[in-house]
C-alpha cells in the first residue's frame, strides 16, 4: 500500500513541482490508463482524464476540502474514475477488480462540484482554441474590459457597434461549438 499522502504532496509541491509531477506521473499514470483502457477508453481519454484529475486535487487542496491525511493515489484514482464515470465512459459496465477497490478513496459531495467546474473549464478551453484566431482575441479583449473603441481600431471596424455584432456571432459560434462537443453531450447526460 503506497504511504504517500495528500499532506506529502502539498509539502513536495513547495519544494520541486516539476520533480513532484515527473514521480506523480510515472507512479500513478499506470493505475488511472490501466483502469481506463480496462473500461474501453483511448490513450487520449487517459492523458485528458489524468491531467483533469490532477487540476481537480489542485483545486482541491487550495480550497482546503482535501483530507491531507488521506492516501494519494486512492484520492487521485477517485477523482480519476469520478470524471471517467460522469464524462467519457460508454454505457458498457465498468470493469473493476479487487486491486482498483484497494486503494479507493470516497469523493464528497463539495468536492464533486470542484471536479465538475474542472471538467466544464476543459470542455470550454478547448473549444475556445478551436475558434478563429480574430474570435479569440476579440472575446479575450472584450473580457479583459478593453474599450469597444480601442477593440473597432485594432481590428479595422467601421463603428464600436460592429465590435458588438461580432462579439456576439463568435460567442454564439463558441456556445454551438460546445453544445456539440461529444465530451459536453455525454458530461450533460450523466449530470
Amino acid at each position: 500500500m503506497d504511504k504517500y499522502t495528500i499532506g506529502d504532496f502539498v509539502r513536495d509541491l513547495k519544494k520541486d513541482s516539476r520533480k513532484l509531477f515527473d514521480f506523480i506521473y510515472k507512479t500513478y499514470y499506470p493505475h488511472v490508463r490501466a483502469f481506463i483502457l480496462k473500461n474501453k477508453g483511448n490513450e487520449q481519454d487517459i492523458k485528458d482524464i489524468f491531467q483533469e484529475g490532477v487540476i481537480a486535487v489542485i483545486k482541491n487542496i487550495e480550497n482546503k476540502t482535501a483530507d491531507l491525511d488521506a492516501p494519494f493515489v486512492g484520492y487521485l484514482y477517485s477523482i480519476c474514475r469520478y470524471i471517467w464515470n460522469r464524462n467519457y465512459r460508454s454505457k458498457e459496465t465498468i470493469t473493476l477488480n479487487e486491486e482498483d477497490l484497494s486503494g479507493s478513496y470516497s469523493i464528497e459531495e463539495e468536492n464533486t462540484n470542484e471536479i465538475d467546474e474542472v471538467i466544464e473549464t476543459g470542455i470550454y478551453q478547448r473549444n475556445f482554441l478551436k475558434l478563429g484566431e480574430k474570435c479569440r482575441d476579440l472575446l479575450r479583449l472584450t473580457l479583459e474590459k478593453v474599450p469597444a473603441k480601442e477593440i473597432a481600431e485594432k481590428f479595422g471596424f467601421k463603428s464600436e457597434n460592429f465590435v458588438f455584432k461580432r462579439k456576439h456571432q463568435c460567442k454564439e459560434q463558441l456556445i454551438r461549438m460546445i453544445k456539440e462537443d461529444p465530451d459536453y453531450i455525454r458530461y450533460m447526460k450523466n449530470k
